[in-house]
């Protein structure tokens, strides 16, 4: 069984909630449909509700079982924003109920407040917009000081196995301290804990070829590897 099928393993039949805040979008409708029906999680899309049925309707989309929240009179919006300023020495809580307006920002207050297992986001929003909700709402995990992305690599082997990588940061640092590449490291090496159910083994990418890592860049990869442990 390879990392997507355990995944799956892993969470069908829970009903967690994944909050969806790009109700709007054809694709995000379709998998929400897909995501009910395979029993892989309980969908909440947000938006205009009327809209998002009418959207649904018209494409043929089953959303029975879904959820759908509009962000604009949601009656939980006032005890969201209440939590999220609670956390935030200059926001009060009319600062924090302007912002919770835009869905980004009210997925990540439905996940800060126990409210959804996870928020899923990006395919109408840039990766910055994304990020940006998730830390004015959620914030970093306990020991983490610099958001990172990875991509899971699965490697096909001669012998019909695979093997899986996780290689970070392929998207969001771009130039990263000595210190932001140990943090990076670590939340990798966490990441991969939990997804591989594997105890993970850092290593470091350097070349030698001038042209395709430079001086600065090697010096803060070997300034990193000396910090983590």
């Amino acid at each position: 069984m390879d990392i997507v099928a355990k995944a799956m393993a892993a969470v069908r039949g829970r009903a967690l909630k994944v909050v969806l805040p790009e109700g709007e979008d054809e694709r995000i409708l379709r998998c929400a449909q897909r995501l009910r029906e395979a029993r892989l999680a309980s969908p909440a899309l947000l938006g205009p509700i009327a809209k998002i049925h009418a959207l649904a309707d018209g494409l043929g989309v089953r959303l029975d079982g879904c959820e759908v929240r509009d962000p604009q009179r949601d009656p939980s919006l006032a005890a969201y924003a209440a939590n999220i300023a609670s956390g935030r020495h200059k926001m009060t809580a009319g600062m924090a109920e302007r912002m919770l307006r835009r869905p980004l920002y009210f997925a990540g207050a439905m996940v800060s407040a126990g409210d959804a297992a996870a928020m899923v986001a990006g395919v109408a929003n840039p990766t910055r917009r994304v990020i940006e909700a998730g830390m004015m709402t959620i914030g970093l995990a306990p020991g983490i000081s610099t958001p990172s992305s990875f991509f899971l690599m699965i490697v096909p082997a001669s012998n019909s196995t695979s093997r899986t990588y996780i290689f970070a940061d392929c998207a969001l640092n771009a130039d990263p301290t000595s210190a932001e590449l140990a943090d990076i490291a670590l939340a990798s090496a966490d990441s991969a804990r939990t997804l591989l159910d594997d105890e993970p083994r850092l290593d470091r990418f350097e070349r030698n070829d001038r042209h395709a890592l430079l001086g600065y860049a090697s010096m803060a990869i070997r300034a990193a590897c000396a910090i983590t442990p």
